[in-house]
């Protein structure tokens, strides 16, 4: 696990796999404290993606629709609509599996 970036928010994004060129996917972990989104981090881009949450509650906005996810929910889309991640859990800290293909970070 490598730690990528942080935005200002506190959001952090790590790499769960060694970054190679020739890979047609990668895989992320994002960790948003309590109010934190995935602004600056997560951004569109040609290809698809698919998140799993592994821990709070998410609600994320694509394409200008809101999901409310948990838990064990999942969601995949086409990551060149508008999208955006946001921390739902009043509790503290979510975390989500975020994976892309193709790797654009």
């Amino acid at each position: 696990i490598k730690f990528v970036r942080e935005n200002p928010e506190g959001t952090r994004l790590y790499l769960l796999s060694h970054h190679d060129s020739s890979k047609l996917m990668e895989a992320y972990s994002l960790h948003f404290p309590k109010n934190g989104s995935s602004e600056g981090i997560m951004t569109p881009h040609q290809g698809q993606a698919f998140l799993h949450v592994l821990k709070g509650k998410i609600r994320f906005v694509l394409d200008g629709k809101d999901y409310s996810l948990e838990n064990r929910d999942n969601l995949y889309f086409d990551s060149h609509l508008s999208h955006k991640a946001y921390n739902d859990n009043s509790r503290g800290e979510s975390s989500v599996l975020w994976i892309v293909s193709p790797p654009n970070i």
